[in-house]
C-alpha cells in the first residue's frame, strides 16, 4: 500500500534540500512535488472601524521628499536587481511525495529533521 507523506518547508531551498535528503536515503520513495505557497499581502486593519490602514510617510508623499533631496529613492519601489519582492521570495513550500507504507514513518521523521513543519501521512487508497 502506498502513503503520501507532506511537510511545509520555510523557503524553496530547504524544501530542494530536504527533498534530495530523503531521495538519497530512503530508495521506496516515488514521486516528490514541491509546490510554492500564494503571497497573499493583506493590509493592517483598524479594529474598531474594520477599515485598512494604509503607511502614510511623515513628510505627505514620496515626491515632497524626492524635492527636498535629490538622493532620495521611493521606498515602496522594488529593487530591479532582485527580481521579486522580499515576501514572495520568502514564501513557504509545501513537499508531498509518495512511498510505501512501511516507510512512511521514516519519511516523516526524516523531513521532521530536516526542518519540516505539518508533517502528515495520508493513506493512498488502491
Amino acid at each position: 500500500m502506498l502513503s503520501r507523506v507532506f511537510a511545509e518547508f520555510d523557503n524553496l531551498d530547504l524544501g530542494e534540500s530536504a527533498a534530495r535528503t530523503v531521495r538519497s536515503r530512503i530508495e521506496q520513495v516515488g514521486k516528490i512535488i514541491i509546490s510554492a505557497r500564494r503571497y497573499k499581502p493583506s493590509a493592517p486593519t483598524n479594529s474598531l472601524t474594520g477599515d485598512s490602514m494604509r503607511h502614510i510617510p511623515a513628510m505627505s508623499s514620496p515626491v515632497a521628499l524626492a524635492a527636498l533631496n535629490s538622493s532620495y529613492t521611493d521606498p515602496y519601489e522594488s529593487d530591479s536587481r532582485q527580481g521579486k519582492f522580499e515576501p514572495a521570495q520568502k514564501a513557504s513550500v509545501v513537499l508531498s511525495l509518495v512511498c510505501e507504507s512501511e516507510t512512511a514513518n521514516r519519511v516523516s521523521g526524516l523531513l521532521s529533521s530536516l526542518g519540516g513543519r505539518n508533517v502528515r501521512v495520508v493513506s493512498i487508497p488502491c
